[in-house]
């Protein structure tokens, strides 16, 4: 499939002409002309960037889950409806669909959110694979040393014990050893 954004590497059918795309640069969502017409429908002062059915994956993707959320898990739905408020403030989310992101927001409350994230060298003998990741928990905010890509967007304070590097030569604990994270670049 040919995207704006080169062709597709992967594809994922969502549901009848919704599909999910991925390049070697990018990605993002595909609709069909008929779900095109029913998200315009929907929401008229909505633009894509990406031009017409094309949403591209780091703020148009969110309307498709907030259009329709029948298709989405709680938490793709919790992104998507922050995503779209912060974007657009012209955009009026359905009651329906603010509730689903309100329940599985308070479902996560204890837990600390990943937010940015990158890779680091921490030491001239360390490769360059730990990933720095920055996490919040609502008015705490920390930074954590991953020794691998950290794949959740969720973690409790106990998995944030595991497999971190506390040694004050660089050298990372066995993943599921107990050790204390590394937080604003120190160890505590």
């Amino acid at each position: 499939m040919f995207t704006p954004w080169g062709s597709s590497h992967t594809t994922k059918k969502i549901a009848e002409g919704i599909i999910e795309v991925t390049t070697g640069s990018h990605g993002g969502i595909f609709l069909s002309e008929e779900r095109w017409t029913e998200l315009m429908e929907k929401f008229p002062k909505f633009q894509s960037w990406a031009g017409k059915q094309w949403f591209e994956e780091d703020c148009d993707w969110a309307i498709v889950p907030v259009c329709w959320p029948e298709f989405y898990d709680a938490e793709t739905i919790y992104f998507a409806v922050r995503s779209v408020e912060r974007r657009d403030e012209e955009i009026t989310i359905p009651l329906e669909v603010k509730k689903i992101a309100a329940i599985f927001s308070e479902s996560v409350a204890d837990l600390w959110e990943r937010g940015s994230m990158g890779t680091m060298g921490l030491r001239k003998d360390h490769p360059n694979t730990a990933w720095q990741v920055h996490l919040s928990r609502g008015d705490e905010e920390k930074s954590v040393v991953f020794p691998d890509y950290p794949e959740k967007f969720f973690y409790s304070d106990e998995e944030l014990q595991e497999g971190c590097m506390n040694d004050p030569n660089g050298k990372f604990v066995a993943a599921g050893q107990h050790c204390p994270a590394i937080q604003d670049g120190s160890s505590t």
